[in-house]
């Protein structure tokens, strides 16, 4: 199980998040994190999904700098329909992980 904690700026995406909290959507959060070019090919790269429930959100938890903070934890759950609880890509030029 993996539980992520979010502090987001009040914005139309904390909204977001907040309305799927309260109708309990099942939600995928997606992590990219690019890296260098391998050679004059494509950049390495780590993309991570996650499944699950947003299972706390806290509008307005806090300030910073003007900027309403808001709070949100995402657990992840097991996907029946996609058969898994994470998905993982990478792109490496490194042949042992």
């Amino acid at each position: 199980m993996v539980t992520t904690t979010l502090t987001l700026e009040g914005n139309s995406d904390a909204d977001a998040i907040f309305d799927a909290w309260k109708a309990r959507t099942f939600q995928v959060m997606q992590f990219n994190i690019a890296g260098n070019q391998i050679g004059t090919g494509v950049n390495q790269s780590l993309i991570l999904g996650v499944g699950g429930y947003f299972e706390a959100v806290t509008p307005i938890s806090a300030q910073d700098q003007g900027n309403n903070l808001h709070q949100a934890i995402h657990r992840s759950i097991y996907d029946a329909t996609g058969a898994r609880v994470l998905q993982l890509e990478v792109i490496t030029d490194v042949s042992a992980i």
